[in-house]
């Protein structure tokens, strides 16, 4: 599933129209609207940590940088759990960092 997909699925289990998502994350709404629409989109680094590290969208952090089934979003595994609050308590720059290097583990797996 790629990764504007998983953006749309989780705007709206949050019950959230594009232009809502956007104002939330800090998102520019044409830029929403080019990953929900465009397949195979990439999305910047940046823009992907204004979605994982706000406090409302945590929760599907793990779904959105892997190929694993859709969450409920509602609870967490206990790996999950540890990775949330790993995740919460690192800096902006730590949390870069860290999605820079998912998605480079992600592109050696294409």
């Amino acid at each position: 599933m790629d990764i504007g997909e998983k953006i749309r699925i989780l705007r709206e289990k949050e019950e959230l129209s594009q232009v809502a998502f956007a104002e939330e994350t800090g998102i520019n709404v044409r830029t929403l609207r080019k990953y929900e629409n465009i397949p195979s989109t990439n999305i910047s680094s940046t823009e992907l940590l204004k979605i994982t590290a706000h406090p409302r969208f945590t929760k599907y952090t793990l779904w959105l940088m892997t190929d694993d089934s859709e969450p409920d979003g509602d609870s967490y595994s206990d790996d999950e759990n540890v990775f949330m609050k790993l995740i919460q308590s690192m800096s902006d720059d730590e949390l870069e960092q860290v999605v820079e290097y998912m998605e480079f583990l992600i592109s050696k797996q294409k």
